[in-house]
């Protein structure tokens, strides 16, 4: 532990030990909803744990996404954090006195294993502090009962929290289901589909792969040539999310299989032929990702590449379609959170 970290921890175990008297007294014993979901996977258990080991004589823990408050004990103060990169946002909601107390922190001073050990700390110093203010304020001037959101959110969202849209955008998994057109600079307009899978990596990145498959048609003076492509895309995405929405940008590569057969006019001395090939391309797709409801999401992306090894259909001598170079792909779709 470097001496930035002791001097970071240092100044919050002194933020307890100066607490003002009225701090001091007994607080009493309240139900407390802890929502850490937003920070990465490996803090999550760890910040729990310095919670609830530090508040153990004043707190009875709730499992937001297993257990329900009971119906007749609305009296649960609700905490948040939220993380981004190595700055962490706290939020306190006290239904009692109907006030939120908020704080952010910044832990790129200390050494990562730190980071678990100090936020649990700066989560405590809130939710005392906020118990404490509570306890100064008169009974008559409160009212018990959280607003409808909060008991909502406690009931009902976070009970499916691993399929969620948390505030750092998607859940851990999405499935989704596109139509898409793809435009080769020597061919003609491809229509088809995809199916993209996405799962969570950290905070910012999250890894994708995805099929898909086109055809299209091309009319030439001696009949048509029709084109079939295969692919397969696997990519790292980085992410910027809000609740309801997440913008996506990756490099990825791209492997296919294309096929281009010709289909002659009605003159029999004409012979069709096949062209068959494999294609491959780095690729650099956008998206963004809307949340319509608690499971469903809308999924629109751009996505363009140069293909590197060039499948040819040539007519009379010449090349007519081509699946080489620029190309352009669009897609929108519908899927899910898993």
């Amino acid at each position: 532990m470097t001496a930035r970290t002791v001097g970071l921890t240092a100044a919050l175990v002194a933020s307890f030990l100066t607490r003002s008297p009225r701090a001091a007294a007994p607080i009493k014993k309240r139900p407390l909803a802890l929502d850490v979901a937003s920070c990465d996977d490996s803090l999550v258990a760890r910040v729990r744990e310095v919670v609830a080991l530090e508040l153990r004589h004043s707190v009875v823990f709730i499992e937001r996404e297993v257990h329900e408050p009971p119906p007749g004990d609305l009296d649960v103060t609700v905490t948040t954090v939220r993380c981004s990169d190595d700055v962490a946002s706290i939020e306190v909601y006290d239904p009692t006195s109907q006030r939120t107390v908020s704080r952010t922190i910044s832990l790129d001073e200390a050494d990562r294993v730190a980071w678990p050990h100090l936020l649990g700390l700066a989560v405590v110093e809130l939710v005392l502090a906020s118990w404490a203010d509570v306890q100064s304020t008169p009974a008559a001037t409160t009212d018990r009962q959280p607003p409808a959101s909060i008991t909502k959110e406690l009931k009902a969202e976070d009970r499916n929290s691993p399929g969620r849209m948390t505030e750092r955008g998607p859940s851990r998994r999405d499935l989704l289901g596109m139509f898409s057109v793809v435009k080769f600079a020597q061919a003609p307009i491809l229509v088809g589909g995809d199916v993209r899978f996405t799962g969570r990596l950290s905070n910012r990145f999250r890894w994708s792969t995805d099929l898909s498959a086109h055809h299209g048609a091309q009319r030439t003076p001696l009949g048509n040539v029709y084109a079939d492509l295969a692919s397969v895309r696997g990519a790292t995405l980085v992410e910027i999310a809000s609740r309801l929405v997440a913008l996506q940008g990756s490099l990825g590569l791209r492997l296919g299989v294309a096929s281009l057969q010709g289909s002659p006019a009605s003159d029999p001395a004409i012979v069709g032929g096949v062209v068959r090939g494999f294609w491959a391309s780095p690729s650099l797709l956008s998206a963004v990702v809307l949340r319509l409801s608690e499971r469903m999401i809308l999924g629109v992306d751009l996505e363009g590449g140069w293909n590197v090894f060039p499948v040819v259909a040539h007519v009379q001598g010449q090349p007519s379609v081509a699946i080489h170079r620029a190309w352009l792909r669009g897609s929108i779709g519908i899927g899910m959170l898993l």
